[in-house]
Formats: structure tokens, C-alpha cells, sequence
């Protein structure tokens, strides 16, 4: 009996172990055969990661390869905020602090609570104590981490510090394999070499988004490297030559996401050089001209090509001032500013006034009326209305005169008459085929197409009446600039530049050519404008009608503005260049007040013309007291450097220095005289005085003013860090008076 329970006892033992042991081994089996790769998927392990790496920004140079804009390194620290959250989690066995907030969608009411990790707090908790460690730490605006974390995830790094002197770029790059997420950056960054000079031409920058990347780009990356984009001037419309192609790099990081190493690299393309059609030398010898004025412009073109050569526009800005942020406060002075320092007063329309007449004189020439002779009395009746010519006031009249003299005298009851003869269809026709009422086609965006009076866009946009005529006395206020008729000073330039050059209106440009860094090959222009020197033409007067003897009566009455005894701009007279051109002053108003624009437009040397100048000073009594000196002496400076760069055989020094901004100003300025120093007299005019109150203004450059900016699309402002992101606490200053007081107290102690 013993025996046979013993028997049992070891069979039940053994069926035991037995069902012990095959459990044993199925669940071996279950881990280590048919579920290896999932466990497998949950070691740590290394990973690869793609960097975008952004290209180097063409250059930009003079037309004489002088350098106006250049990049130099600056130096940043980003974050990869899904890495930071994952080496918290990592820290804090996966649990993550979240925090809620609402959203509103479609800009309804309703809304929604939604959950989302406190990025705040894990970036506090993660990042933050090791750079105070090393001293790195720097305050940000939480608020901003938050959205931007929302938005983007770990598609684009957060930039937290753009500011990194070299010293603190080294530091960071030692200790960068401890920082999970943190990444330093050795990026360039654009330098405007001459400060403000030709500022609103070069433009402005900002940093990019993810929508200014190319379509090629798009998902190619697992890290983006932001850099900057052009958001005004030649940077922007010529972005697409200058951005360059991105590089990629691929990383290799361990388990702790700490980079061990460089698996790939594809070296980033530079952007092209650009050459502009600016001569830096004429530009500087412009805005130093131009900052006798408060708000104005001077364009030089050349007759032969459509080149401009010089385009200052008052006031100004420092490009410098956007890279790579703008400071809140500079911001906030930009708005503050009336007189909008970013804004090319070039590319706005105004009243032409008088140099209005010289378009006129194309209509005669379409209509045959060159030589027609009118008679001025002191005006012309209009009904019940005298409508007077600018002599009048004076008690006189100009009596029977021709086109040629009626330039010179800029007699206004000729044009009146000469409206009545010729009528609204030629003088519409004149104005567009000249150019006017429609963009340049310069390559900046933000052109005023300005308006011709009669045209299609007056009659549908301006009056609202598609089938509107202008009555009898609108002509006359057309024919001398005046009532609604607005055009800009790129325009007017080039109408003169059509007069001199023979009839042919050109296409004004600003860009000569785009080469590629590594071969110098073209880029632009291409196709059929594969010359950049070749000149496009958009109409030919002579084809239209206009003979030769025509342009040679406008030309005429242009001279004699200018040399003969009579003429409305005596005082630009340059000694053997025969200067010739046109005055204008257009009635406006300013800022609520009845107030005249000042214009002069001219080309030079009356044989074998060279260069058109067109020069407008808003607030100026008169073309020729105001605009034609400084005209003046920009032609004659310009052929003075001319001639040093023949005489200096190639060992010239350019005469181009940095600039600060132009200061902006709403002077009524009734006089402008320049002395043999370079310095200058301006008369201003003050509303109630009775003489013209007189200001010194020496040579030397004004003070820096803030620019406005116009959007704040345009511009990257830099953040301003608010309380939860301040974990650098900085002493507050003293208070004079407290200090004084205290001071004052240890004083009665001893």
C-alpha cells in the first residue's frame, strides 16, 4: 500500500515539472521566437537624423562691382522641442506635465478645452538649469514657446537665442552632447555695408516660415534650419536668385539622442551675385543731396538703356536694423513716425504739376499742334470761372507764344488752350504711350501706377462712370498736372529720357544681371533679354507720328528753361553742359494744409544726351527754387566723378561712405542755395511768418532716426520675454533720487 502511494506521489511530481516545464518553454518561446521584433522595437536604440542646412545669400554689387550688401556669421541656439519632451519622459519615466487652453475655431464663438503638454515647464525643467549651469541661460517670451509649439510640433526649431557672441557659440557647441534638443548654429547673416544708402532699394529680411520653402523642399528634412527671405526691395522680388539651394546634412544620434556622429553631408548651393544698374557713387552723391529735404526723391536714368543709375528717396532707413530680428521698441517707433521712413518715396505718385506740360507737348506733336501759337491774356474763362496762369498774380501776361516758349516760361493758359484744341483722346493717348498711368515694370513691388485723367482706370475706378468725359476745364487742370492726374518720379524721368534719346520710352531697371558663384555663368536675364545690356523698348514715338523736328522743339523749350533769360530754372545752369529740363510746383494738400510739391526734371548734356534726373521735394514751394539746385548739382557731381575715374587711371578711391538713416521732416521749404564747401542754405517757409525764416545745414550727415516699417508681414519682430519665461533674474536700476537720498544720508552718518 506504502509503495503504491509512493508511486503516485513521484508520477504527480512529475507531471507536475513536467506541465511546469512546457509552460516555461512556451512562454520562452511566446518572448524570445514570436514576439522578438516587438520587444526588439522597444530597446533604445540610435537614429538618424536630416538637417536642412540653408544656402549662403547672393551678394549684391554696384554696377562697378563695388559690394553694397555681404553676409557675415552670426550665431544662434534653437530648440527641438520634440526632443526635449522626450528626454524629459525619459527622465521622469513617461509622465509629461500638461496644461489646458482654449480654442476658438473659424472665429466663431464656440470653443473647444483642449490638453497639451506644458512645453513651458518641460523646456524650464529640461534645458534650462544645465544653461544657467554654464551661464547660457537667456529669458524668452512663454506664451510664444507655447503657440509656436502647437503649431509646429518638431518641424521647425524654436529659435531661442539669435544674439551668441563667438565665445558663447563655443561654450555652447562644448557642452552640446548634454543639452538634449538644444542645437547651436553657425549661420550667415546679412550685412548692409553702406547702412542706409539705397536702403529702399535693397530692401528688408525676415526669418522664414515653412510656407517660404520651396515645393522641392517639403518633407525632405526631419530638422529645418531656418534662415531669412527677402520681404521688401531687390531682396524680395529677386529672392528666387539670390536664396540659393539647401544642403542636407544627415546625424547620426544614440539612444540618449545625443549626436555621435555625421553620416552625410550635401554642401548647400550659394545664391547668385546681383549686380544692380546703381552706380554707389551717384547714389551717395544723391541721398546727401536729398537730406536737405525732409520728404522727397531724385531719380537718375540713363537716356540709352533705361539703366537707373541713382534713386534716393527721404527719409530713410538702416537695413541692419531688421537682421535678424527688430526690436519691439524700433517697432513701435516706426509706427509712431509720420513720415514713413520705409516707404520709397520714389515709387509714390504726386501731382506732377508743370513738368506735366512736357507730356502735353507729345500730345501736339501726335495731333500735329507743335507749331501752333496761343494766345495768353493772364488766364482763360472757364463759364463764370477765370482760370488763371501763374502770371497773373504778377499783374502781366505772356501774350502770343509757341510750344518752345511756353515750355521755357511754363506758360499755363497755353496748355489750357491747347487742352480745348486737342481734346481728351490725344492727351490720354499721349500720357499712356509716355508710360504713365500704369507700373514701371522696375523690378521692386509696390509701385503707384499713378492715374491719367480720361484713361479707363479714371473712368471705372476713379469716377465710377464708365462712360465719363472730362469737362473743358479737367483738361486744363490735366494739361498742367493738376486735378487728379498723379504720376511718380521714375515716370517722369522717363519721359524726359524718351525726349532726349529720340522718341524710344524704355523699360526702366534696377538689375543689370544675376551670375551664379561657382562659374560666374548668366542666370538673369534670360531668354530673349539674355543681353543685360541690351535696352527694352515699350513704344517708339516716331512710329506714332512724332518726327524729329518735333522732339527737337521740346528739347528746345527745355533748354531754355534752363539758359535763356526767361526760362523758369535759371539757377541750374551748369557751364558748358547745357543742362535742360522742366519746373513744376503742384497745388496739394499736406497733412490738412493747402501746401505745393516741388519737381524739376531734366537731361543732360543737351548734345548727345547722357542722363535724365527727375528730383521731387514734397512741401517745397517751387521747382525752381527748390528742385532744379538740387538737380543741378547731382548732374554736375556726376560728371565730375566721371571725369576723376578717367583722370585717376583706375587708382580712384570710390567716394561712397556708410550713411545713417535720413531724418524725415514736413518743412515748407521756399529756397535751397549751395555753397562752393558743400554746404547749404535751406529758406523754409512757416505758415504765419512773413519772411522765409533762414537754416544753416552743413555738409555733415544728421542723426540717426528709426525707420517704420510697413507690416508687420515685412519684418521678424524680436520676442519680448514676459514673466513665466524670465528665469534670468537681472538687477533693477536705482532710482537717481533714491540713490542721491541714500548717498546724501551716508554723507550725514560720517
Amino acid at each position: 500500500m506504502n509503495g503504491w502511494l509512493d508511486k503516485m506521489r513521484l508520477t504527480l511530481i512529475a507531471l507536475f515539472l513536467v506541465l511546469g516545464l512546457t509552460t516555461l518553454i512556451t512562454r520562452l518561446w511566446s518572448l524570445q521566437i514570436n514576439r522578438r521584433d516587438y520587444y526588439l522595437s522597444k530597446i533604445p536604440k540610435s537614429s538618424s537624423v536630416t538637417v536642412r542646412v540653408p544656402p549662403t545669400r547672393g551678394r549684391i554689387f554696384d554696377r562697378n562691382g563695388v559690394l553694397l550688401v555681404d553676409n557675415e556669421i552670426g550665431y544662434s541656439v534653437t530648440l527641438n522641442l520634440e526632443e526635449v519632451v522626450r528626454a524629459y519622459k525619459a527622465r521622469n519615466q513617461g509622465d509629461l506635465p500638461e496644461v489646458s487652453y482654449e480654442v476658438t475655431r473659424g472665429g466663431n464663438v464656440r470653443s473647444a478645452q483642449l490638453d497639451d503638454v506644458n512645453i513651458v515647464e518641460v523646456v524650464k525643467a529640461t534645458v534650462i538649469p544645465k544653461l544657467k549651469e554654464l551661464g547660457l541661460a537667456a529669458n524668452f517670451n512663454a506664451r510664444k514657446l507655447e503657440v509656436f509649439y502647437r503649431t509646429h510640433r518638431g518641424l521647425l526649431p524654436f529659435p531661442y537665442r539669435d544674439d551668441l557672441t563667438f565665445e558663447e557659440y563655443a561654450r555652447f557647441a562644448e557642452h552640446a552632447s548634454s543639452l538634449p534638443g538644444v542645437n547651436v548654429h553657425a549661420v550667415p547673416k546679412r550685412k548692409y555695408v553702406y547702412g542706409a544708402l539705397a536702403s529702399h532699394i535693397l530692401g528688408t529680411m525676415r526669418k522664414s516660415a515653412t510656407g517660404d520653402l520651396p515645393e522641392d523642399e517639403r518633407g525632405l528634412f526631419n530638422h529645418y534650419l531656418p534662415d531669412s527671405v527677402g520681404s521688401t526691395g531687390i531682396e524680395q522680388s529677386m529672392e528666387d536668385y539670390l536664396r540659393g539651394t539647401a544642403g542636407k546634412r544627415v546625424v547620426k544620434k544614440n539612444e540618449k539622442l545625443r549626436v555621435v556622429g555625421e553620416v552625410r553631408y550635401d554642401p548647400p548651393v550659394a545664391g547668385g551675385d546681383l549686380y544692380l544698374t546703381l552706380d554707389a557713387e551717384f547714389q551717395y552723391l544723391a541721398e546727401q543731396l536729398m537730406r536737405n529735404v525732409g520728404r522727397g526723391a531724385a531719380v537718375v536714368m540713363d537716356v540709352e538703356n533705361g539703366d537707373i543709375v541713382a534713386m534716393a528717396s527721404v527719409p530713410s532707413f538702416d537695413p541692419n536694423d531688421f537682421i535678424p530680428s527688430i526690436s519691439a521698441e524700433r517697432w513701435k517707433a516706426y509706427n509712431q513716425d509720420p513720415t514713413h521712413p520705409l516707404f520709397c518715396t520714389a515709387l509714390g505718385t504726386y501731382a506732377p504739376g508743370s513738368t506735366y506740360k512736357l507730356v502735353m507737348g507729345v500730345a501736339a506733336a501726335l495731333e500735329n499742334q507743335c507749331g501752333a501759337s496761343h494766345n495768353c491774356i493772364g488766364g482763360v474763362q472757364y463759364g463764370r470761372h477765370f482760370k488763371k496762369c501763374w502770371i497773373h498774380s504778377k499783374g502781366g501776361s505772356h501774350g502770343v507764344i509757341g510750344l518752345r516758349e511756353s515750355l521755357q516760361r511754363s506758360c499755363n493758359s497755353y496748355y489750357y488752350l491747347m487742352s480745348k484744341a486737342i481734346g481728351q483722346d490725344p492727351m490720354v493717348t499721349a500720357a499712356e504711350l509716355m508710360g504713365l498711368g500704369r507700373t514701371s515694370g522696375i523690378e521692386l513691388a509696390g509701385e503707384d501706377p499713378g492715374i491719367v485723367m480720361g484713361s479707363r482706370y479714371w473712368t471705372d475706378v476713379v469716377r465710377r462712370t464708365p462712360d465719363a468725359r472730362m469737362t473743358s476745364a479737367e483738361l486744363a487742370n490735366m494739361s498742367i498736372g493738376q486735378g487728379e492726374t498723379k504720376a511718380s518720379p521714375i515716370q517722369i524721368a522717363n519721359v524726359v529720357a524718351a525726349i532726349a534719346n529720340g522718341g524710344r520710352v524704355l523699360q526702366p531697371r534696377l538689375v543689370n544681371r544675376v551670375v551664379a558663384k561657382k562659374d560666374n555663368s548668366l542666370l538673369y536675364p534670360v531668354g530673349e533679354r539674355a543681353n543685360p545690356d541690351a535696352p527694352t523698348v515699350l513704344a517708339d514715338l516716331k512710329l506714332e507720328g512724332v518726327s524729329d523736328e518735333e522732339l527737337a522743339i521740346l528739347r528746345g523749350g527745355m533748354y531754355d528753361v534752363v539758359n535763356k533769360y526767361g526760362g523758369t530754372a535759371r539757377g541750374a545752369r551748369i557751364e558748358g553742359v547745357g543742362l535742360s529740363g522742366k519746373t513744376g510746383s503742384a497745388q496739394t494738400s499736406i497733412r490738412g494744409r493747402r501746401g505745393t510739391h516741388a519737381w524739376f526734371t531734366a537731361f543732360a548734356p543737351y548734345e548727345r544726351p547722357k542722363y535724365a534726373v527727375c528730383v521731387v521735394v514734397l512741401g517745397g514751394e517751387s521747382g525752381g527754387a527748390v528742385a532744379a539746385p538740387i538737380a543741378r548739382e547731382l548732374i554736375d557731381g556726376i560728371f565730375k566723378i566721371e571725369r576723376d575715374r578717367i583722370l585717376g587711371d583706375g587708382k580712384r578711391q570710390a567716394i561712397t561712405q556708410w550713411l545713417a538713416p535720413a531724418v524725415g521732416g514736413f518743412d515748407a521749404i521756399a529756397r535751397i542755395t549751395f555753397e562752393e564747401d558743400g554746404s547749404s542754405v535751406v529758406e523754409l517757409n512757416e505758415p504765419d511768418a512773413e519772411e522765409p525764416v533762414m537754416v544753416e545745414r552743413p555738409a555733415a550727415l544728421p542723426q540717426i532716426r528709426v525707420p517704420r516699417v510697413v507690416s508687420e508681414e515685412d519684418v521678424t519682430i524680436a520676442d519680448t520675454p514676459d514673466e513665466e519665461g524670465t528665469v534670468v533674474r537681472r538687477a533693477k536700476p536705482v532710482d537717481p533720487e533714491v540713490l542721491r537720498r541714500l548717498m546724501e544720508q551716508q554723507e550725514n552718518s560720517d
